[in-house]
C-alpha cells in the first residue's frame, strides 16, 4: 500500500459521504477516483464494507437534517461538481455502428462484465418537448418488449454537462414499474444538451446488409427470415403496439443468425385495440395522437403517410414490401426505388420469379387496409 495513501478508515468515510450526497451514483464517483489514484482501497463501496459504511452514512444523515448543511447547500451547488460519466467509467467504445435523424449506435465493450453492447446515444435539448416524448416513447415502450425476435434491451440512462440536466430516466429490463416523476425536467440554460444512453443486445449484422451481399436467395431461407420477423411484430402488436418504420435497415441478425426488430424511435400504441388501462395511461403521458407523414416512405403504409387514422395494418403493408423485397433481389439502388415505387401503385415485375407468392404479396400492400390480411392468415412454413 502506498505511504501516502489515505487509512481506509478515512476512505470508507469519504464514500459514506459521497452515498449521502448523490445516493446510488456515488459507487460511479468513487470507482473514478480511485482510477485517478486518490482512492486506493476497491472495497469502499462494496457489500464487504457496507456495515461500516451505513454506520458511517447514519451519523453524518442526522448531522445533515440537524444542520440543515447536505440538502438545501448542496441543492444548490449540487451542479457544480465535477461531472462524472457512466459511460465512459463502464463502457469502452471500439466503434460507431451505425447513426440516423436521432443519435448514433456504438459497439462498447462493459468493462465489469467484459461482454459487448450496442449503446445508442441520442442527443436531447430542453424545450424540444415534442423530440423528448418521441426519445421517451422509444425507451419506455422498448423496455417492456421480451421476445427472441426483439432486440434485448438492457437499460438506460441521461447524462449532462455541468450546468444542468433536461430530464433524468433510469429504466432497467429487470423492473416493468414506470412512474412519470421519474421523469425530471430542469430549466438551467437555453442551450442545454443531454445525452440519453441505450444500452442494447450487440448485433452483427441488418437485413439490408444480408440482402446486399446475398444476390442468389433460397424460397426456404427467405420464408424462415419472414416467420421470425412476423413473430416479432405479432409479439409487437399483442403488446397493444404499432411498430410504424419497418424496414430491412431496422431489422437485424444476431451472431448465432436470429433475427432481431429492433429501432423504436416511431413506436406508439394502437388505440383501436382493447388494452389495459396501465397503457392507456401511459400513452396519454407519451403520445395522444397518430402523426401522419411518419415513416420510411417506400415502407410505409398509405394511410400513414396521408391520415392520422390508422392501426397496426400499417405493419403488415410494410412487412409486404420487405417480403418482395427479399424476394426480388435489384442490382441497384436506383432499380430497387423505381420497382418499389411502382409495387405500391399496383405494378409488379414481369420477371418475377415467383408467381405463387404473388397472391400473398398483392393481400399483404392491398392499399384497403380493411382487406389486407392479418398476421393470422399469414404464413411462411
Amino acid at each position: 500500500m502506498d505511504d501516502k495513501a489515505l487509512p481506509t478508515n478515512y476512505q470508507i468515510l469519504i464514500a459514506a459521504l459521497l452515498e449521502v450526497i448523490y445516493g446510488n451514483k456515488f459507487t460511479n464517483i468513487c470507482e473514478y477516483l480511485i482510477k485517478r489514484g486518490i482512492l486506493t482501497n476497491n472495497n469502499i463501496y462494496s457489500d464487504e464494507l457496507s456495515s461500516v459504511r451505513n454506520l458511517y452514512v447514519k451519523h453524518l444523515s442526522t448531522i445533515s437534517d440537524k444542520m440543515n448543511i447536505l440538502s438545501n447547500d448542496l441543492i444548490k451547488y449540487q451542479y457544480q461538481v465535477p461531472h462524472f460519466s457512466r459511460y465512459q467509467l463502464d463502457f469502452r467504445e471500439i466503434a460507431q455502428i451505425g447513426k440516423g435523424a436521432y443519435g448514433r449506435v456504438s459497439k462498447a465493450i462493459n468493462n465489469i462484465d467484459g461482454m459487448e453492447y450496442a449503446i445508442k446515444k441520442i442527443r436531447t435539448r430542453k424545450f424540444d418537448y415534442e423530440s423528448n416524448n418521441k426519445i421517451l416513447r422509444e425507451v419506455k415502450y422498448f423496455a417492456r418488449l421480451d421476445h427472441r425476435n426483439i432486440v434485448r434491451y438492457y437499460g438506460s440512462w441521461l447524462e449532462f454537462d455541468n450546468d444542468g440536466v433536461i430530464m433524468n430516466i433510469d429504466e432497467s429490463d429487470e423492473d416493468d414499474s414506470y412512474d412519470s416523476s421519474e421523469i425530471v425536467i430542469y430549466e438551467k440554460k437555453d442551450n442545454i444538451v443531454g445525452v440519453l444512453y441505450i444500452q442494447m443486445e450487440l448485433c452483427i449484422y441488418t437485413l439490408k446488409d444480408w440482402m446486399n451481399i446475398t444476390k442468389i436467395r433460397k424460397l426456404d431461407e427467405i420464408k424462415g427470415i419472414m416467420k421470425q420477423i412476423c413473430d416479432g411484430v405479432k409479439y409487437i402488436h399483442s403488446m397493444g403496439l404499432i411498430h410504424r418504420d419497418l424496414k430491412p435497415t431496422n431489422i437485424y441478425f444476431d451472431r448465432f443468425g436470429t433475427v432481431k426488430i429492433g429501432d423504436f424511435g416511431l413506436v406508439t400504441i394502437n388505440k383501436k385495440l382493447n388494452v389495459t388501462q396501465e397503457k392507456k395511461d401511459d400513452a396519454i403521458i407519451l403520445f395522444d395522437h397518430y402523426s401522419s407523414g411518419v415513416g420510411t416512405e417506400l415502407y410505409a403504409s398509405p394511410e400513414q403517410l396521408k391520415s392520422n387514422n390508422y392501426d397496426n395494418r400499417t405493419d403488415i403493408y410494410s412487412l409486404g414490401i420487405i417480403y418482395f423485397e427479399l424476394l426480388y433481389p435489384f442490382g441497384t439502388e436506383m432499380e430497387r426505388v423505381i420497382t418499389i415505387n411502382k409495387l405500391r401503385r399496383g405494378i409488379i415485375p414481369n420477371d418475377f420469379p415467383y408467381n405463387d407468392e404473388i397472391k400473398l404479396i398483392n393481400n399483404m400492400i392491398c392499399f384497403n387496409p380493411d382487406e389486407r390480411c392479418t398476421l393470422d392468415n399469414i404464413s411462411f412454413t
